[in-house]
C-alpha cells in the first residue's frame, strides 16, 4: 500500500509543486558565495514560517558548499565529516526508525522510497554522490521541533545541485515545500499522503536541479 500511495502522489509532484522563480533583485559572486548560503538558508527558514503544519517549527537550518574536488575526495574517505561535524555513521546513530528518501532529477521525476534502520549510512552517502556528470551541491540540514517543546524532534538533509548562483537562490521555493510535505508524517513514514500537502501547488517544475532529501525523527535521549 505504502508503495502505491508513493507512486501515485509522487507520480504528479511534477505539476504540483511551485514553480522556481527567481524575482529577487540579488546578485552573487558564484556557487561558493557566502552570501549565496546565507541566502538560501533565510529564504528556507522564512517560506518554512509559512508552510509547516501548526505543530511544527524550525529550530535551524544550516547550508554547506561542497566543490567538486571535495566531492571526489569523499569517494576515497567515507569518515570525513562532511554532515556538519558529523561523519555518516555518526549522524545515523542520531537518527532513530525507519527514513524517507526522495529525489527530484533533472528531468522533473520524482521518487521516494523508505530507508530501513541498517540503510541510514548507505542513503546518507547517497545525498553526496551525484550520478550525473561531476558538479558541487549545497548541503542543507533543516532542524524541526513541536511548538512549545525544547527537543528537536527531526532533521531533513537536502543536497541540491545546480548549474548557477540563481538556479540554487530560486530552489529555496521547491526546498521548502519538500521539507513541508516530509514534515506531515515524519514519525510514520508508512502513511506519507504528498497528494493532499501539495495540491495548492500548480506550477511546473523547473528543469536542471538535482534534488535529494532524506528525513527522520532525532533519537531521544
Amino acid at each position: 500500500m505504502y508503495r502505491r500511495t508513493i507512486a501515485l502522489a509522487l507520480g504528479i509532484l511534477l505539476s504540483l509543486i511551485p514553480v522556481l522563480s527567481y524575482a529577487e533583485n540579488i546578485t552573487f559572486t558564484g556557487i561558493n558565495d557566502p552570501a549565496l548560503r546565507d541566502y538560501l538558508s533565510e529564504k528556507i527558514t522564512l517560506l518554512l514560517g509559512d508552510t509547516l503544519s501548526e505543530d511544527m517549527e524550525v529550530v535551524s537550518v544550516e547550508t554547506k558548499y561542497l566543490s567538486k574536488e571535495y566531492l571526489e575526495e569523499l569517494r576515497y574517505n567515507s569518515e570525513m565529516n562532511v554532515f556538519f561535524g558529523y561523519t555518516a555513521a555518526e549522524l545515523s546513530e542520531m537518527l532513530s526508525g525507519d527514513m524517507v528518501y526522495l529525489t527530484i532529477d533533472q528531468d522533473g521525476e520524482v521518487s521516494a522510497q523508505e530507508v530501513q534502520e541498517g540503510e541510514k549510512k548507505d542513503y546518507l552517502q547517497k545525498l553526496i554522490h551525484i550520478v550525473s556528470d561531476p558538479r558541487s551541491i549545497m548541503l542543507i540540514s533543516v532542524v524541526l521541533k513541536k511548538v512549545h517543546t525544547g527537543n528537536p524532534i527531526a532533521d531533513v538533509i537536502l543536497s541540491v545541485c545546480a548549474d548557477t548562483a540563481e538556479e540554487y537562490a530560486a530552489s529555496g521555493d521547491v526546498l521548502s515545500s519538500v521539507v513541508s510535505g516530509l514534515s506531515e508524517n515524519i514519525s510514520d513514514p508508512d502513511v506519507i499522503d504528498y497528494l493532499d500537502f501539495f495540491e495548492e501547488y500548480t506550477s511546473e517544475h523547473k528543469g536542471s536541479i538535482e534534488i535529494k532529501a532524506l528525513s527522520g525523527e532525532l533519537a531521544q535521549e
